[in-house]
């Protein structure tokens, strides 16, 4: 992982009040309700990317992976009903990028 990588997190609904999200279904040691958010590399050309996938998506401001966890963690509430935060989904990389340690949301009832 490159440490001085920047990323976009994507939102999921033009109001950009909640993150876009995929589930972890992939991992070893899922539980239902682990996620990562959808983001992008900070480079990567947001208007070639929506033509792309014939959508037009919006993403946040360009910010390290340290920044982007402190982000999601004080912004749970935009993550919906989830149980715990792997890291992110890069959607122009299709790779996940996991964070040292998982940021526990837990509102999944």
């Amino acid at each position: 992982m490159d440490e001085q990588a920047k990323y976009r997190l994507q939102y999921f609904s033009q109001y950009k009040d909640v993150l876009a999200i995929d589930w972890a279904w992939d991992r070893k040691d899922y539980v239902p309700g682990d996620f990562y958010v959808r983001a992008i590399k900070a480079e990567t050309n947001v208007a070639e990317l929506n033509k792309k996938h014939f959508a037009q998506y919006d993403y946040t401001t360009s910010m390290s992976l340290e920044e982007a966890r402190d982000f999601i963690a004080k912004n749970r509430n935009m993550c919906g009903e989830v149980r715990d935060c792997k890291g992110l989904s890069l959607e122009d990389e299709c790779v996940d990028v996991e964070f040292k340690e998982p940021i526990f949301i837990r509102t999944l009832s």
